[in-house]
């Protein structure tokens, strides 16, 4: 099995190692392709949805 994660704050790494120990699977860091300035700006915008992600 493989644990897969992707992290802007780093937060989520050790709840992925601790994962990966009880499942006894590998880790994979899952890294931008583009600079970190970018890839914070992009989770700063997916923390926040749209509008239209709340209408029904």
């Amino acid at each position: 099995m493989l644990v897969a994660y992707f992290s802007c704050t780093n937060n989520i790494e050790g709840v992925a190692r601790r994962l990966a120990d009880c499942m006894e699977a590998d880790i994979y860091e899952i890294t931008p392709a583009s600079p970190l300035a970018n890839t914070l700006r992009v989770c700063a915008n997916l923390t926040t949805p749209p509008v239209m992600w709340l209408r029904p």
